[in-house]
């Protein structure tokens, strides 16, 4: 399985790839905390999974306008055609997800803070 990973909190991040290896220990996880290495490296690699988050470089309930940030992520997803089976929108910052989700097909939303073993056992299904 390769997974993506979009995330700039260092604690954050370990812990997603703990969760994640604890269900698929051989998984390919790439990650980054910056959107313009995001597309380079989801222009040149295909993803199973992409776990994106909304606000980037250590600041909370960030405008999607704003460069760096998962809104734009998502909206060069959407027009790149990068393919994936799953996405999850795993950002605190609600309405920043809630603008990302439009922009992605099969894409559902869990925040970070309610990862658990039944709710990403239930996640992976769906890949």
């Amino acid at each position: 399985m390769d997974i993506f990973i979009l995330e700039d909190d260092s604690f954050r991040l370990n812990f997603m790839i703990m969760h994640i290896r604890a269900l698929f220990p051989y998984a390919n996880i790439k990650a980054t905390a910056n959107v313009e290495e995001a597309k380079s490296i989801l222009n040149e690699n295909n993803f199973d999974v992409l776990f994106l988050d909304h606000d980037l470089g250590g600041k909370a309930f960030v405008d999607s306008n704003e460069e760096n940030t998962g809104y734009q992520l998502s909206k060069f997803i959407d027009e790149a055609g990068i393919k994936y089976k799953l996405c999850v929108v795993h950002s605190l910052n609600y309405p920043g997800a809630m603008r990302m989700m439009k922009n992605l097909k099969n894409s559902f939303y869990l925040p970070v803070i309610m990862w658990n073993k039944e709710n990403l056992d239930y996640t992976f299904k769906l890949v």
